[in-house]
């Protein structure tokens, strides 16, 4: 039944993502993040549904009237750069043959990002957008939530088999980054049961984080929390919800959960906190051999560059998104991928200025700031953990460069608005003064 349930939203969809590709790309992304298909047991768990709305998606596009291009920000520029970049060091990698179909992967996922900036156009669907990632994420959070609370936290929460959320630390990477969002429908919802249901969504996911034993999560989730009360509307009443149910979901831990947090301080005896040191200095080794071009996508899973580079160490995930990075794509793929997470923060940080004194931009400053907040989950969490091509990370970019966008449009329409009220009109004053001189 899960798997007919599937097929038939996404080929009820599909005419509907061809006329208007906007919708073409919230199915997108709803089959991205969530993978739905991945809860069925039967045909539709290895079917290719989301190549297949994306192929509809870019073929209404390009034959719509009304298709537009990538908003040329910073972001946007450095984005694409980087995306260059990924292309050239696959051409001059160490091993092309691993590259290549890890660069095809990595691909697909920078392509969702572009058509999110090249058709989400209004409030309403950035709004909608907004939804999706909360929903697709959200429903695992929530489940994990509540599997801890029946289980009293003595198993890890994981995602579905076969997603970008499979293990524990992704899934709880992705939590945590949406775990502002959420605030974020919380704050502008109407509704007074959706702003209930928010905080206890809020709730569940922390614990959901907590419980995923992940320590780089763990690290985040604090770092998180502290620019999320900064950047939060209602301080005091939001941080005093944050620290109730941190203590709360402190005091629910059982004690294995504290020995594996409590390893963090005791690095120099923990086996991985060893081999992930022993595997950085591997990816600076590789840069340091090849500055530009690094060893090319999937080198740490790659056997002739550690006999090469490290031939004392076994092959292993990288374990950092900086480290990876650097290894894979040199030191200039690392630059360009820094400055893209800059560019974002700088971005959001012109959302809120831009908003300042509009009430009707108060969504895009909120939205700027939380997508900031996650984005500092992203990247503290990402220091130990090798989701350089996470998919997330990238929705929550596009996210930010349309947020600007259609603020800024907002920002001149209604100052566009304000001269035409408040000024005469020219052609009746021109007429005047031609009559003025006729006399």
């Amino acid at each position: 039944m899960r798997d007919l349930f599937v097929t038939m939203i996404v080929a009820g969809m599909l005419p509907v993502a061809f006329l208007r590709p906007v919708v073409g790309v919230f199915l997108w992304t709803w089959l991205s993040l969530m993978s739905p298909h991945r809860l069925t047991w039967g045909f539709a768990f290895d079917y290719p549904f989301v190549e297949l709305v994306a192929i509809t998606t870019m073929v209404g596009w390009l034959l719509n009237a009304d298709r537009r291009l990538i908003p040329p920000t910073g972001v946007v520029v450095l984005f694409v750069a980087f995306m260059l970049w990924t292309g050239v060091t696959t051409l001059v990698a160490l091993d092309t043959s691993i590259a290549e179909p890890r660069m095809i992967f990595v691909m697909k996922i920078f392509a969702l990002a572009f058509f999110i900036m090249m058709t989400v156009r209004t409030r309403e669907q950035i709004h909608a957008l907004v939804w999706i990632v909360v929903i697709s994420i959200g429903f695992y959070s929530a489940k994990g939530g509540l599997f801890s609370l029946l289980t009293g936290g003595e198993h890890r929460v994981w995602g579905p088999a076969g997603s970008f959320i499979t293990n524990n630390n992704q899934l709880a990477l992705a939590t945590l980054m949406v775990l502002p969002l959420m605030r974020y429908l919380q704050l502008n919802s109407a509704v007074r049961l959706l702003r209930v249901a928010m905080l206890l969504l809020i709730a569940l996911s922390i614990l959901s984080v907590l419980m995923s034993y992940s320590r780089g999560a763990f690290i985040a989730l604090c770092a998180m929390l502290v620019v999320f009360i900064a950047k939060s509307r209602n301080k005091l009443a939001f941080g005093s919800f944050a620290a109730v149910v941190l203590v709360l979901a402190l005091a629910f831990a059982p004690s294995e959960w504290y020995e594996r947090i409590a390893s963090i301080a005791d690095y120099q005896a923990d086996a991985s906190s060893v081999g992930r040191l022993e595997i950085w200095q591997f990816a600076y080794d590789v840069a340091k051999a090849r500055p530009l071009f690094g060893g090319g996508f999937d080198v740490f899973f790659n056997e002739a560059a550690y006999a090469r580079f490290a031939p004392d160490i076994q092959g292993r995930s990288a374990h950092s998104i900086v480290f990876q990075v650097l290894g894979e794509h040199g030191f200039v793929g690392l630059a360009l991928f820094l400055g893209i997470g800059i560019a974002a923060w700088l971005t959001g940080s012109r959302i809120v200025r831009l908003s300042r004194n509009r009430p009707e931009l108060h969504w895009a400053a909120d939205l700027a700031r939380l997508l900031q907040t996650g984005l500092v989950g992203y990247f503290v969490a990402g220091l130990f953990l090798d989701l350089a091509f996470f998919d997330l990370a990238y929705v929550f970019l596009a996210m930010m460069v349309m947020t600007g966008w259609i603020a800024q449009r907002q920002a001149s329409a209604a100052e566009g608005y304000a001269a035409a009220t408040l000024l005469p009109d020219a052609a009746p004053r021109a007429a005047l003064g031609e009559r003025q001189g006729a006399g």
